[in-house]
């Protein structure tokens, strides 16, 4: 997996916000994705792939996005037959 990221604290003013772009590559692998105490957004921009929270399974594809609460596992797979990118948005939770 390939990240860059876009946005972090304390560049261009943003306190809390990270921003970063995902090439995760075709493989049968599962990502653990989590981020303690983080509420996380991600922004599919191509491919295709599953994302496995607490025990339920969706379905990604080109611009879908899903947000994820703070302190929630979650596993993401490729599941096409190209690299998926993707954008992750995250933050302190509220919890």
């Amino acid at each position: 997996m390939k990240k860059r990221l876009l946005v972090s604290p304390g560049k261009n003013g943003m306190r809390e916000l990270h921003v970063e772009e995902m090439d995760i590559p075709c493989s049968d692998e599962e990502l653990d994705l989590s981020l303690d105490n983080m509420d996380i957004f991600y922004f599919v921009v191509s491919g295709y792939g599953t994302l496995k929270v607490e025990g339920y399974i969706h379905s990604l594809s080109p611009q879908t996005g899903v947000f994820i609460p703070a302190n929630s596992d979650h596993y993401l797979s490729n599941t096409g037959n190209v690299d998926m990118k993707i954008i992750r948005y995250y933050t302190k939770g509220g919890r």
